[in-house]
């Protein structure tokens, strides 16, 4: 780390975006690539106390001192917006996909029932057709059969009539007409006998009355019972026609939300860029009025200065206006003397009141600090004297003192001297040549430094509170060690 050099504090201007912004950057260790190694200018990077700090903590030294408010960098501010950016973009994101995802989902319940519907009509109305031929069917055979069963009964009717007619012919005229033969099957009907007709034939008669009341009317409704389930066989087709146009439709309508969700999402990923700006705009405001604030607190101690340096400018040209006037014989030198001392005492009064108003002020500040550490709120919101709590009854009791930290340390000098014994190693060598003794001062085994921290933190872990550990490490080098090997100054 031979290449590391000390740069030191300075007010730096940050532009970024057309904002700037100026702010202190404190004094640091930097190496070659300009990168940041540590605030302690005592230590130098590379030694065996350096402890490298990162980029980025600009608020406090590893001592605990601070030189005022140093502000984020840019890359954290950038970082800073980026995270909320994101955050903000990911949660109105994750919003609209899920309504997008339970707009889908409606879509398919929709799409299902439709289908189930047309599914349960499609095969009530399948059954229509073949119900309607049946019934027909059935219709027409009572019709045919209840026909066949009349013409018949008047068949016999009239058979019965002709033989009553046959037989009074008869008896008036002394003989027996002959009967007209029936009919073959499918031949003319004979010719009446001589001798006069002999009635109407019953077989033709009843099948001629069969034909129109009953074959006729049953042939007819065989053919609407047929005409009717042609027609109704149409209708599962025009049901399943009406199911796909309303699938389609909701398809259409779902896909339409879906677009709008998506176009949405797309918004949303567009705002990023606002959203971000938005956060480092308000970072940068925050930063610029800490900064401000931070900036007012040094233009006060600058004023105050400024006061100081005018009071030193007035004392000097009062002497100067009193030297003039002893000059010029308008006063004499003892004159002058008295009115520069009458100058001085009253400056040392106006500065004796500022000082008593600042300590009744302190006092008063540190009387209201005092009553208030002297007391303590527990968690009912009681107010309650340190040393003391309530218990479960309500009573206030006195608390148990714990015991103090490092109360059982026993023989911390005599393991300081051990070490720094050990530590320092054999401080002379003797050599002996052509009969001449010669001493030589050797050095130590182990650095100051580095002996010094180890005896102190060996100490403070044996209960010893840091002050008094490190000046028993002190006492103990220092009687080991030779003061050439003593640095000017410890930490």
């Amino acid at each position: 780390m031979a290449s590391a050099i000390w740069v030191p504090g300075k007010v730096i201007t940050i532009r970024q975006g057309g904002y700037s912004q100026r702010k202190f950057q404190r004094g640091h260790w930097a190496d070659a690539a300009g990168r940041w190694l540590g605030y302690d200018r005592s230590i130098r990077p590379g030694t065996s106390r350096t402890s490298t700090v990162p980029t980025g903590a600009h608020d406090v030294l590893k001592d605990g001192s601070d030189f005022g408010y140093h502000g984020l960098s840019d890359d954290e501010i950038n970082a800073r917006a980026n995270a909320y950016a994101d955050s903000a973009i990911a949660a109105k994101t994750a919003s609209i996909e899920r309504m997008r995802q339970q707009a889908a989902q409606q879509a398919q319940r929709d799409e299902e029932m439709f289908q189930g519907l047309g599914q349960a009509q499609m095969g009530m109305i399948n059954q229509i057709p073949a119900n309607i031929q049946a019934i027909r069917n059935t219709a027409g055979q009572a019709i045919a059969s209840f026909g066949g069963q009349v013409t018949g009964a008047q068949q016999q009717q009239a058979q019965g009539e002709l033989a009553q007619n046959a037989a009074f012919s008869a008896s008036q005229l002394g003989a027996t007409p002959p009967a007209a033969p029936p009919p073959a099957d499918g031949a003319a009907p004979a010719p009446a006998p001589a001798g006069g007709p002999i009635g109407v034939d019953p077989a033709a008669a009843a099948a001629a009355e069969n034909a129109m009341g009953g074959t006729i009317p049953a042939t007819s409704q065989a053919e609407v019972g047929a005409a009717s389930a042609i027609a109704a066989s149409g209708m599962p087709a025009v049901v399943a026609r009406s199911t796909q146009i309303h699938v389609a439709q909701r398809m259409a309508q779902a896909a339409s939300e879906d677009a709008d969700y998506r176009q949405q999402l797309i918004d949303a990923a567009a705002e990023r860029g606002g959203a971000y700006q938005d956060a480092l705009n308000s970072l940068y405001d925050i930063e610029t009025k800490k900064f401000g604030i931070y900036q007012a607190q040094q233009n006060l101690e600058q004023d105050r200065q400024d006061m100081e340096l005018k009071k030193q400018q007035m004392a000097l040209q009062v002497r100067a206006e009193l030297a003039n006037e002893v000059q010029f014989g308008i006063k004499t030198k003892a004159q002058a003397d008295k009115e520069w001392r009458n100058y001085q005492l009253a400056q040392q009064r106006v500065q004796i009141s500022q000082q008593n108003a600042d300590t009744s002020a302190s006092r008063a500040a540190a009387s209201t600090a005092n009553a208030n550490a002297n007391y303590y709120t527990d968690a009912q919101g009681r107010r309650v004297p340190k040393g003391y709590k309530y218990n479960a009854s309500g009573q206030l009791v006195k608390m148990a003192t714990p015991k103090a930290p490092g109360s059982n340390k026993k023989g911390g000098v005599t393991l300081a001297n051990s070490m720094a014994s050990k530590f320092r190693g054999t401080p002379t060598k003797t050599t002996t040549k052509n009969g001449v003794t010669t001493q030589t001062t050797l050095p130590p085994k182990v650095d100051y430094g580095e002996a010094f921290m180890q005896i102190r933190d060996a100490l403070m872990g044996k209960g010893y509170p840091r002050p008094e550990a490190e000046a028993i490490a002190h006492n103990a080098l220092n009687a080991y060690y030779g003061k050439q090997f003593r640095p000017g100054k410890q930490r």
